[in-house]
């Protein structure tokens, strides 16, 4: 799914991976390599204001970046399912109140 962040050079995209078990939070840049590298050179200040480490993918070759938060999960233990949304609704929140202060 995916998610307005407030500009139309990056949105927010929520998953679930099924065949990694894992839920993931990433921040999508699309076709603007001088953002992402922007952002990347204050990474360690983003991820000490988000409260979250990150998974910084410039991918050269593609025309896309993203930085990614992920947590493994187990989909089938129901009982942690509502632990699993409140992840990733607190994970969304954080990267859209965080990035916007550096976009």
């Amino acid at each position: 799914m995916s998610f307005a962040i407030g500009s139309s050079r990056c949105h927010i995209e929520a998953s679930q991976v099924h065949k990694r078990s894992e839920l993931s939070v990433e921040l999508y840049i699309d076709q603007d390599k001088d953002l992402f590298r922007s952002l990347y050179a204050m990474r360690e200040t983003i991820e000490a204001d988000a409260g979250l480490s990150f998974d910084w993918r410039e991918l050269p070759n593609r025309k896309a970046s993203r930085i990614v938060a992920n947590k493994n999960v187990s989909f089938d233990d129901r009982d942690q399912w509502t632990e699993y949304f409140d992840w990733m609704i607190d994970t969304m929140l954080a990267i859209k109140t965080t990035f916007t202060k550096y976009l």
